[in-house]
């Protein structure tokens, strides 16, 4: 197994070890409150804190690209550059529910080329994975493929649509709403590594597009395990240095399924 995805599982079985006493406790406190009304909780930066002091402890040298910090140079000369989401959902954990997650996607530093992701997921302690230096998509070390889903009429889709401007701004896709067997409405990496995992047929996001540091290790994981992702001009995705650059795009368990669902979305709206 190659040495760094190694070392991201290691990292992800520690920040379950320690995250996992917390979740029926409801002592979480706010630390800070951004101008755009983004919530830091302690737990964020334990987490943040426990992952970065084991990167240190690696040997790795990187640029961190967090949610919670700014850009940060580990080491004179850069190999790679970690994508890492210390918690993403931690309104769910404040709340006692299952979804959240912390993820690392690595590219390297010269070309972008991706060189491996990991998503924990927090409640089930699942761990997803995927890297060049192995073939396919991984949950828990079993091996897992999309499912087979060609028909939008057969198909469970995941959209992150939980705040009332996006949800009406969703409902104006008259068509797909029509034609869409039952709706996800969550979205994010997870619902990514679960397209993988063949549980969600396709996870789409056409109203905002998501940021780098939302759904880079879950791009990724779902691209490894064979689905087929695409903006919503059928052109390959990019994950680049800039965590809050936004993205559009389809992601589903098989190319025809792509093709009606850009299909569906790019016809008349309400």
């Amino acid at each position: 197994m190659d040495s760094v995805l190694e070392i991201c599982l290691s990292i992800m079985s520690k920040v379950g070890s320690a995250i996992q006493p917390k979740l029926c406790k409801s002592d979480f406190k706010i630390v800070k409150t951004s101008p755009t009304d983004h919530i830091t909780w302690d737990i964020d930066l334990m987490v943040e804190q426990l992952i970065s002091s084991e990167l240190m402890k690696s040997g790795l040298n990187f640029i961190l690209v967090s949610e919670d910090s700014p850009l940060n140079l580990f080491g004179s000369s850069p190999q790679y550059i970690i994508i890492l989401d210390p918690i993403d959902g931690t309104d769910l954990i404040v709340r006692g529910l299952h979804g959240a997650i912390s993820s690392l996607f690595v590219m390297r530093h010269n070309t972008n080329e991706p060189v491996c992701a990991v998503i924990l997921d927090i409640a089930t302690n699942q761990v997803y994975f995927a890297a060049n230096s192995i073939e396919g998509a991984y949950c828990n070390n079993k091996k897992i493929t999309p499912a087979n889903t060609e028909l939008l009429s057969h198909s469970l889709v995941s959209i992150y649509a939980p705040k009332p401007e996006r949800l009406l701004s969703l409902c104006r896709y008259k068509e797909f709403i029509k034609k869409v067997y039952r709706i996800h409405n969550y979205g994010g990496a997870l619902a990514l590594a679960q397209l993988a995992n063949g549980q969600i047929d396709a996870v789409v996001e056409m109203i905002k597009g998501f940021r780098n540091i939302d759904f880079a290790a879950g791009f990724y994981i779902a691209e490894r395990a064979g689905a087929y992702i695409r903006d919503l001009e059928d052109k390959p995705i990019s994950i680049d240095l800039d965590k809050d650059k936004r993205q559009k795009f389809i992601a589903a368990s098989t190319r025809c399924l792509y093709e009606e669902i850009k299909k569906s979305i790019h016809s008349k709206r309400l």
